[in-house]
């Protein structure tokens, strides 16, 4: 299988945009958020046991928004595989509903996760998109109340903000420099001036 190609982004940072662009290709399949690999990852260890891990996909709404049920998912799944190998599973069902034979991922809140995402995903192909952080900002705080999380608390000031911004960032990059040729990173505001050629770069990237 292809590695996975998984959108970094901070919240407000234009990776909704970038996952519906990357979504047209005829090979890739990149989900609405999927908000379920850590809490897989972290309930499930090394190795899953399949029926349980079958009972938890069932209590996943994200799932049936997706078009797909854990029936969907299980005759993917086996005995002995690991949990990088069964979340995997999950990814591979949906991209095959598409039509599709690789997978990604664009879920925002994983910037708080990215060590258990490298390793869960070793040989992942990662795009980091960076906006400018006033822009982002003041689309972030714009937002209603309780609209943008899930799991973690959100900023509510301009400073809060700020700092989430930079310590997500500098986590990225962190990432980007043991991930080497397989991170690259581009800014929003050159995606939407020039789309075409930002996403040759992904392209030739991935």
């Amino acid at each position: 299988m292809t590695p996975p190609l998984i959108v970094l982004g901070v919240g407000r940072s234009g990776t909704t945009l970038l996952r519906v662009m990357l979504d047209r290709h005829t090979t890739l399949a990149i989900p609405y958020e999927s908000f379920f690999v850590p809490q897989l990852a972290h309930r499930h260890g090394r190795r899953p046991q399949l029926d349980e891990f079958l009972d938890d996909l069932g209590r996943l709404r994200t799932l049936y928004d997706w078009g797909i049920a854990p029936e969907d998912v299980r005759p993917r799944l086996r005995e002995g595989m690991t949990t990088r190998e069964a979340i995997a599973a999950i990814f591979e069902t949906y991209a095959e509903r598409q039509g599709k034979t690789r997978w990604g991922d664009k879920t925002p809140l994983y910037m708080q996760q990215l060590p258990l995402l490298e390793r869960l995903f070793p040989d992942a192909i990662w795009v980091h998109l960076v906006r400018d952080g006033r822009d982002a900002a003041l689309s972030f705080l714009e937002l209603p109340e309780g609209f943008s999380g899930k799991t973690w608390a959100q900023p509510r000031t301009t400073a809060q903000f700020a700092a989430r911004w930079r310590t997500e960032i500098l986590a990225a990059r962190r990432l980007g420099s043991h991930a080497g040729g397989r991170f690259l990173e581009l800014r929003y505001e050159d995606l939407v001036a020039e789309p075409e050629r930002e996403l040759r770069r992904i392209s030739d990237h991935a």
